[in-house]
């Protein structure tokens, strides 16, 4: 199915009858100049074709929509936190269970997110001083492409992981327990999952109007519920543009409207 923007059919219609009316003048002025060369059609008044106003009933078969949409992250600050914190358990629990199995019980203490990590020079070389969690949610809000986080949480979540390993003084064992990250590889996966799901279209507006420009569509293929007529009444106005020379010599163009 053939489609344009409906603005670009009804201009391009416009645009058609200024063309006519181009031709229409050009055909009057390759007549004009035979008539000025012919001693007797010079006394006649050279044809031309001029149309004051002209009413046009156009019928449009809308085809689809072109939509744009407001997507934003509605997972909160605070709900953010408390499902990475519920992450970084995980994995430290994980951790102590494949080293420690036998005295496991009453070892592990879950980590606080809300307790600002220690600073690691080799897991951060440029310190600002903000929380590594904040840091995340701010970049998944301010995200161009909300739809599309994963670079971000990639990241992101690979700095909290590793710095929280490290103040758990867990990251060797990591190493050695899971030398293909796969607890890294698990979690970042299910956060992407998480923060996709609270990903949503929070508005959305019809950007432009499609529709079928082919008349036998809109004939065989329409109903009084999918096409719409547009009614459009053209006022032909002349413009006139002449060149003035002004005192100091200058030139500037003018246009006047009949």
């Amino acid at each position: 199915m053939a489609e344009v923007t409906l603005s670009d059919y009804v201009g391009y219609i416009f645009a058609e009858i200024v063309r006519a009316r181009e031709l229409a003048d050009r055909e009057s002025k390759r007549i004009a100049e035979i008539y000025e060369k012919d001693e007797v059609l010079r006394r006649f008044s050279v044809p031309r074709f001029k149309i004051p106003e002209m009413d046009l009933t156009i019928p449009v078969l809308v085809s689809g929509a072109k939509f744009s949409n407001t997507v934003s992250l509605v997972l909160e600050r605070d709900a953010f936190r408390e499902l990475l914190q519920a992450k970084i358990n995980f994995v430290i629990r994980t951790i102590l269970i494949r080293k420690r199995p036998v005295v496991f019980g009453g070892i592990f203490k879950p980590i606080d997110l809300n307790i600002p990590i220690k600073r690691v020079a080799a897991a951060r070389a440029a310190d600002n001083g903000k929380d590594p969690v904040d840091e995340f949610y701010d970049q998944l809000v301010a995200n161009p492409d909300p739809l599309h986080p994963e670079s971000i949480i990639q990241d992101k979540w690979y700095e909290v992981f590793a710095l929280r390993l490290q103040d758990a003084k867990l990251q060797e064992d990591y190493n050695k327990l899971f030398p293909n990250n796969d607890l890294y590889n698990q979690t970042l996966a299910e956060i992407t999952e998480q923060v996709k799901a609270s990903t949503v279209i929070a508005a959305s507006r019809i950007q432009n109007l499609l529709v079928n420009p082919e008349t036998n569509v809109v004939k065989n293929g329409s109903s009084d519920s999918s096409v719409f007529v547009v009614k459009a009444k053209i006022t032909e106005e002349g413009l006139f543009v002449h060149t003035v020379k002004e005192g100091n010599g200058e030139e500037k163009k003018v246009v006047e409207f009949e």
